[in-house]
């Protein structure tokens, strides 16, 4: 078992659990057990804040939960107020699970660090099909997830992007998922996908690759313009390529980035 007698990390606070248990009772009362429940790299479900619930019990828009991809089982949930409150939380960690942000270095990060988010409980997986599983879980048993993200200062944890998808430029780690979001602002970018291309001087140079709403015009200068309003210049992309082709995506909706760059890479 993973989780037997795990400690440290984050989880349910000691004076908290009668309160946590409660959301989980109106989580299955108001919207059914499997409500919400997530898929993917864990972003929850977006909601307009502007909506309060007219009950103490959940309505399924009003739940969110989150399977990190490979996990198996639940790892955060958010309900009624919280939800509403945080709506860009993939929300606080279950009972059962603990978790931490760390570092490349594998060192622990505090409240409001952006690093790997990390887990290990008994919901947890024991490991990947025709695997051996040696190299899944650490020593103590906890699992790098392979996405990056944060907590906040009320532990509800914020996933920012992938960490294959992130991207090295001039010594700065810059979050693609940020980047895209900032590109797509422009009312002309229908999608945007944001990748790494290597280079001498930078290590990487960062690249969006955006298609456009159709009967749009803009121009990589206009789209330029657009998201330096909502970036740091570093984080701005080198270069924006209007693409006339649809984005390859998966069976779940997600870009698959290896195709994409290797579109790239052949012009």
């Amino acid at each position: 078992s993973v989780g037997g007698g795990v400690g440290g990390g984050r989880g349910a606070r000691g004076g908290d659990w009668r309160r946590q248990r409660s959301e989980e009772h109106a989580c299955r009362m108001g919207a059914g057990e499997g409500a919400g429940a997530g898929a993917g790299a864990g972003a929850p479900m977006r909601r307009s804040s502007s909506h309060a619930p007219e009950t103490r019990l959940a309505s399924e828009a009003e739940v969110s939960r989150t399977k990190l991809s490979a996990l198996a089982g639940t790892v955060t949930i958010t309900v009624g107020d919280a939800y509403i409150e945080n709506p860009k939380s993939a929300g606080r960690l279950v009972d059962t699970v603990k978790g931490e942000i760390r570092d490349e270095n594998g060192k622990t990060l505090q409240t409001g660090e952006v690093g790997e988010i990390h887990v290990r409980g008994p919901s947890l997986m024991t490991g990947y099909a025709n695997h051996d599983g040696d190299d899944v879980f650490d020593d103590d048993g906890w699992l790098a997830t392979g996405d990056i993200g944060y907590f906040d200062e009320d532990d509800f944890l914020y996933i920012v992007d992938r960490r294959k998808d992130m991207v090295i430029s001039g010594g700065e780690n810059i979050y693609c998922a940020e980047v895209e979001q900032a590109v797509e602002h422009h009312p002309a970018v229908l999608e945007c996908a944001a990748i790494g291309h290597p280079d001498d001087r930078l290590g990487e140079r960062l690249i969006a690759i955006v298609t456009l709403t159709p009967g749009a015009e803009a121009s990589e200068a206009d789209i330029l313009d657009s998201c330096g309003e909502r970036l740091t210049k570093n984080k701005v992309p080198k270069q924006i390529i209007i693409s006339s082709k649809p984005m390859p995506r998966n069976a779940t909706g997600k870009l698959i980035k290896p195709q994409i760059r290797k579109q790239y890479e052949q012009g």
